[in-house]
């Protein structure tokens, strides 16, 4: 014949508790996920080598700074456009930097506000975690709007 078993209120409390904790471990898993994604990224520019398309990894860098710089509407940006968070860094390759960028104007649409190799305005980060924009290390980039507008731009 079968045994039955039978729970004891040891069980049921032991439930009961896990049940309380899940909600707990939830919001701790949340909270990680939130911090892994506030994490400084790196970013790659490669005039020579990169593609727009690109996602600006290492392995498939950018070719200009076009999904970087600040646009004055969101729907100028183009579609893989990022919004550089405090702590990130552009890391520029080798090569001469000079297509020109607009980031547009309210009363000029998309093509208009300027031209620039780089443009960034009202990005906000402190004093000990900014966004950088820097020569790789052992690279040599050259920034030059070849008379046709402004290099780099950085208004706060």
């Amino acid at each position: 014949m079968a045994q039955r078993r039978q729970f004891s209120g040891v069980f049921k409390a032991e439930a009961a508790g896990t049940a309380k904790r899940l909600p707990l471990f939830c919001c701790i898993l949340g909270v990680l996920a939130i911090l892994a994604d506030a994490r400084a990224q790196d970013y790659y520019i490669d005039p020579a080598n990169g593609g727009d398309s690109n996602d600006g990894s290492a392995s498939a860098p950018w070719k200009s700074f076009r999904n970087a710089i600040s646009y004055y509407q969101p729907d100028y940006r183009p579609a893989g456009w990022i919004e550089l968070k405090p702590g990130d860094c552009v890391n520029l390759m080798n090569g001469v930097y000079s297509e020109m960028l607009h980031p547009g104007e309210w009363n000029k649409g998309p093509t208009g506000g300027g031209s620039f190799v780089a443009y960034f305005r009202g990005r906000r980060a402190d004093k000990d975690n900014p966004f950088r924009i820097r020569a790789y290390p052992g690279h040599k980039p050259i920034i030059d709007p070849k008379g046709q507008g402004f290099g780099l731009s950085v208004f706060q």
